[in-house]
């Protein structure tokens, strides 16, 4: 490059810049704060809701108790994955009212909606739910079951588990899925769909943190006097198919879902009580104001797009469970 009839010194950019860089630029940003999941487990004592997710999870100790109000039981942990930073916080429901299932989602949606209303919004944590996993008991499959499901699927994405799959036989087993699926659509109740994998709800899993030996090879499992079981085996449980729904395959669709029951929440609250009342002219003024800012926002989703595109595939990347 000549400039004045004299060589001007090569520039060497050691990355992209411009417009074209900022999904790039938005993802560092991403990764350099952290990701956070908020996963709800309704779980009966004795279904093994602990022993799941440090298996789905891979964390060597189930991390201490957080907070305890009632039957509620928050836990916190961070997971470093190569150069993905998850802040996952696991909340256990003991109880079985459907009305504290409710009141828990609506709350921090009402958390949520309050730091995001008005012209001075906070950056605050994301507190609500992005997915709930319903453990039932192998034992039975009861009424209040159906009660609780009701409330929790139209508020959040729902993913129904068996728990203890070794104590079924395979006929035993399909004979209790069809069961529950049969109250299931009896009572109008639908389930999380990914989009990605095939899922045949309920999923039925067995859970280790213990290590065994299975074909020269050391995986999650449980040892019986007539051998051993491997928890990863999708022959024998579907706990591969949940971690990859929930770290992986899932992971980002499970957010923009959340995103899609708040909105519906929002829409079929008759009165918003963080709003304050509005005037005629408020009320026109408010519209015109948004329809200023639509263009700009459809400006800024397009970028977003991009970016949950980018972390999807940085999510789907890893190699092995997070841990």
């Amino acid at each position: 490059m000549r400039v004045e009839g004299r060589l001007a010194p090569e520039v060497n950019v050691p990355e992209e810049v411009g417009i074209a860089d900022i999904p790039n630029q938005m993802l560092k940003k991403v990764l350099q704060r952290g990701l956070t999941f908020n996963l709800l487990v309704v779980a009966e004592k004795g279904t093994g809701a602990k022993t799941l997710i440090s298996s789905i999870y891979n964390l060597p100790h189930f991390p201490p108790l957080k907070e305890q109000v009632n039957d509620l039981y928050e836990y916190t942990t961070d997971i470093q994955s190569n150069e993905i930073l998850l802040t996952l916080n696991v909340l256990i429901y003991r109880g079985r009212s459907e009305k504290d299932l409710h009141t828990l989602v609506i709350d921090r949606n009402l958390q949520y909606n309050k730091s995001n209303v008005g012209i001075k919004r906070e950056r605050v944590e994301d507190r609500r739910i992005h997915a709930s996993l319903f453990l039932i008991s192998p034992l039975s499959f009861r009424s209040d079951d159906i009660a609780m499901l009701k409330a929790l699927s139209g508020l959040a994405n729902t993913i129904t588990v068996i728990t203890k799959r070794d104590m079924f036989t395979g006929t035993e087993l399909d004979s209790y899925k069809a069961r529950i699926n049969q109250e299931l659509t009896a009572g109008l109740i639908h389930l999380y769909k990914s989009p990605r994998l095939s899922l045949a709800l309920p999923l039925a899993t067995i859970a280790s943190t213990s290590w065994v030996r299975v074909k020269d090879q050391t995986v999650r499992g449980r040892e019986y006097r007539w051998g051993v079981l491997s928890a990863e085996d999708p022959e024998s449980s579907d706990l591969a198919l949940l971690t990859s729904l929930l770290v992986t395959d899932s992971f980002v669709d499970l957010k923009k879902s959340t995103s899609h029951y708040y909105r519906k929440w929002k829409e079929s609250t008759s009165a918003d009580p963080i709003r304050p009342k509005l005037g005629q002219q408020e009320k026109d003024l408010l519209q015109e104001v948004e329809r200023t800012i639509t263009q700009r926002l459809h400006e800024r989703l397009q970028q977003l797009q991009q970016t949950e595109k980018l972390i999807d595939q940085a999510m789907h990347s890893l190699n092995a469970p997070l841990g």
